[in-house]
């Protein structure tokens, strides 16, 4: 049977009646909502002539939470509504808030987990967050290295769908959607940039990058330009020291590595679309023995040019990576490496004596780093071993 314990509170001034505490039989205590003007719980002030300061151990609601003052919080934090808080917030352990966090402060956070944000300054040391769609754009957020990543520059974004995660990532978006940043500097294009569906892992990845669908993943894999469609993987892929040159404005290009990788393994060859439905102005191909013979495949070592650069962690004003092009002494040549294949200046000559035009064997639209497309070579040779297979046979029948 419960029983009641009643408190006169009629001896103190502004009190009208009494306190009621319900003693169940169970153990458990039950109290009305009681108006507390002074006092502590755990010698921490509470009420209205209480200090501005909360400091807790941990707080669990399940509907809001407002607080007018400092939250000071050693513990979990779980809000099952809208967080309120006007001044600091400091959380050593993480916070799950089910509504909208709104700091009016400086706010410091083991871990975050919110469905919005708004106002005020961040520091959080782990983050998760499901939506920054009602986010206040222009805010700054960082996370424990202090370095500061703004989501939305100067407060003018309205793209949707766009994350980012790191040091100045997205920092120059302005209606772009669907881009994804996540490292130091990525995707970090000079306000106003329009860019969409962009992908960039890896501190520094596509940090100059102002076009479109673009996919960048590792260090200061980059595109400095405004070329879409283009997908660079690797340390310093789509730079001047990687196999495509500085891709820049040029789109619809793969890049794989920098110019150091010295073997690409796979265990089938690739399979390229060839279908002849897809293919128009079909004419047979005359040449093949005249280019042919004036090709001369040749033993070598690599010694390439750009293990001989100093490559800094910046860039210049047109977006490219701050490159120191030191000369080729040959102290940096692969002599262990033995290697055959072709020269990309002789087989373009072999090609110019027929007037040959177009980029599909050597590609020399960068004339500092010319390129061969070996298995383009292949028709030469076909037609080169028809026409002797000719001669063989009207010699065979003289």
């Amino acid at each position: 049977m419960a029983r009641t314990l009643e408190l006169d509170t009629l001896d103190h001034p502004g009190n009208t009646g009494t306190a009621n505490i319900v003693l169940s039989s169970d153990g458990t205590t039950t109290m009305p909502v009681v108006n507390i003007n002074g006092g502590a719980i755990d010698a921490t002030a509470i009420g209205a002539q209480s200090a501005s300061t909360v400091v807790a151990t941990t707080l669990s609601t399940t509907g809001n939470a407002t607080i007018g003052g400092t939250l000071g919080i050693t513990g979990l934090t779980t809000v099952g509504g809208t967080l309120g808080v006007t001044g600091a917030t400091a959380i050593t352990g993480n916070t799950t808030v089910g509504g909208t966090l709104v700091v009016t402060g400086s706010t410091t956070v083991g871990a975050l987990t919110t469905n919005a944000i708004t106002s005020g300054a961040y520091t959080i040391n782990g983050i998760y967050v499901k939506e920054y769609a009602n986010a206040t754009y222009g805010d700054t957020y960082s996370y424990g290295d202090g370095q500061t990543m703004n989501y939305a520059a100067n407060g003018t974004n309205v793209g949707v769908r766009n994350h980012a995660f790191g040091y100045s990532c997205l920092s120059g978006l302005q209606n772009g959607n669907d881009n994804t940043a996540m490292g130091f500097k990525v995707l970090r294009v000079s306000y106003p940039w329009h860019g969409s569906g962009n992908t960039g892992f890896g501190s520094g990845a596509l940090e100059t990058t102002s076009g479109d669908k673009n996919t960048g993943i590792g260090y200061w894999a980059a595109i400095a330009g405004s070329g879409d469609n283009n997908t660079v993987i690797g340390y310093l892929a789509g730079q001047s020291g990687s196999p495509s040159g500085n891709i820049g404005s040029d789109s619809n290009r793969i890049c794989l590595g920098d110019n150091n990788v010295t073997n690409a393994y796979i265990k089938v060859d690739w399979t390229v679309t060839s279908d002849e439905r897809d293919k128009a102005d079909i004419v047979p191909m005359e040449h093949g023995l005249d280019v042919v013979e004036n090709i001369n495949p040749i033993n070598f070592v690599w010694d390439t040019r750009s293990d001989y650069w100093d490559i800094a962690d910046t860039t210049d004003e047109d977006g490219n990576l701050d490159i120191t092009k030191n000369e080729s002494d040959g102290s940096k040549k692969q002599s262990d490496n033995f290697r055959t294949g072709f020269s990309a200046q002789n087989v373009k000559s072999a090609l110019d004596a027929i007037e040959w035009k177009g980029h599909a064997v050597v590609n020399s639209e960068d004339p500092d780093n010319l390129k061969i497309t070996h298995t383009n070579i292949i028709p030469f040779m076909v037609n080169a071993i028809k026409e002797l297979s000719a001669k063989v046979k009207a010699l065979e029948t003289a």
